[in-house]
């Protein structure tokens, strides 16, 4: 690692490498895919990028799974975005399919 001064420390916040962010998004489940981009600096769709990289994104049907169980237990659209973390529309979105 190069040598740094505070200076250039502080501006220039670690820069996590894709093997890395691949490593967050596999290994922990618990921790959301927004969590890795405030994290890390990255946009969601970077990540996703990083992530198609080394493997499939798990989660997605996962939550896909868990917004058609959730709507069958009878909670309306919005609750259901505020528990999976998607938007209102794309919960709709996904009751459609």
């Amino acid at each position: 690692m190069e040598q740094l001064n505070f200076r250039e420390f502080v501006e220039n916040p670690y820069q996590y490498s894709d093997l890395e962010i691949a490593n967050m998004y596999f290994s922990n489940t618990n921790i959301r895919i927004r969590e890795i981009a405030q994290k890390t600096g990255k946009s969601i769709t970077e990540l996703y990028q990083i992530i198609h990289k080394y493997g499939q994104p798990n989660r997605v049907r996962t939550n896909h799974d868990n917004v058609a169980m959730l709507a069958d237990s009878g909670l309306p659209v919005n609750r259901i975005a505020e528990l999976t973390g998607y938007t209102p529309r794309h919960i709709r979105n996904l009751l459609k399919a």
